[in-house]
């Protein structure tokens, strides 16, 4: 197809009348721009992107409890925000302490976020402060002052030694016969919870020595006098049960075991000496009084039965205890 070039003078005159009158946009709304209310329109406006929610705090992991302990913070827990401060923490719970005074354990679990208060910090800047090891030492010289208090109380666990420097063992069928007695017992105190209720628990060993001159004859009628020594060994479990106070604890004693009875006399071949087992069973009652922190003081009054193929033997001992706690 061939194009015929304008004439110069038609080419001078769009020239001309372009920059006389140069093209203007139509108005809004004008039939020349069918699309310009569209694009005024501002429920057809594109709406700006939204900002992203605030990320929720990590669960804090066990190694990041220590910098929270004395400072103020936020925690969530089950969903619920929760003011305070922390006061310690072990393997699986939280000591928490609400503005209230409330003091409350919260299971680790259970807590999903914690982050510091920041209102409070900045009312009290001090408390920002990550904890130092000075009042990592404070706490640990509390704890043991705490620990050192509960020790010198019969309501709190611990164990026990006694010793029984004895006092007499009188045998009901022997009044005027008197045994010397000492023993050793160690053992075990269960107090209960938020009872007076005290328990104890323990092995004791104990030596009954008694000596004394027998008169008699010989087999050919002769008088002859001999002198016997008598040896009680006893081998016992006891428990103590009652009830008291954090220095002084009363109760009823109760045991059983087995005892060793052996007679020597001074002349050979004698027809009264003599061995035998017996099976052994203390009844009793007693007293016992904490003096400062660790030393037991008592008094224990009870009767044994001895139980064996000579029959019964009844004894009655009074022994004084002396012991400590720990």
């Amino acid at each position: 197809m061939h194009i015929r070039p304008l004439d110069a003078a038609v080419a001078a005159c769009l020239v001309v009348s372009l920059v006389a009158f140069p093209a203007t946009a139509a108005p809004a709304g004008d039939a020349a721009d069918p699309f310009a209310a569209e694009a005024t329109d501002p429920s057809n406006a594109v709406p700006p992107p939204a900002e992203p929610a605030p990320a929720e705090p990590p669960a804090p992991a066990e190694t990041d409890w220590s910098a929270y302990v004395d400072r103020p913070v936020i925690l969530t827990v089950g969903g619920r925000e929760m003011r305070g401060r922390v006061l310690g923490h072990d393997a699986g719970t939280v000591a928490f302490k609400e503005p209230n005074g409330a003091i409350s354990d919260l299971a680790k679990a259970d807590i999903t976020a914690v982050r510091i208060d920041e209102v409070t910090r900045r009312s009290d800047p001090s408390l920002d402060e990550a904890p130092s090891r000075r009042s990592q030492l404070a706490r640990a010289e509390r704890r043991a002052e705490r620990a050192a208090a509960e020790d010198g109380s019969f309501h709190d666990r611990g164990a026990y030694l006694l010793v029984s420097p004895g006092i007499v063992a009188v045998p009901f069928r022997s009044p005027g016969t008197v045994f010397y007695r000492w023993g050793a017992s160690i053992g075990g105190i269960i107090p209960a919870q938020n009872s007076a209720f005290i328990g104890a628990y323990g092995f004791t060993f104990e030596h009954l020595f008694n000596q004394q001159k027998v008169d008699g004859l010989t087999p050919n009628l002769n008088p002859q006098s001999e002198r016997l020594r008598t040896h009680v060994f006893r081998a016992l479990g006891e428990v103590r049960l009652g009830s008291g106070s954090d220095k002084l604890f009363g109760y009823v004693l109760l045991g059983a075991g087995f005892a060793v009875i052996h007679v020597a006399s001074d002349k050979s071949n004698s027809s009264l000496d003599s061995t035998g087992a017996a099976f052994s069973a203390p009844i009793g009652a007693g007293i016992q009084g904490m003096l400062g922190d660790h030393f037991l003081l008592g008094f224990e009054p009870r009767v044994t039965l001895d139980i064996g193929r000579g029959g019964v033997a009844a004894m009655f001992d009074a022994r004084l205890t002396l012991g400590a706690k720990f």
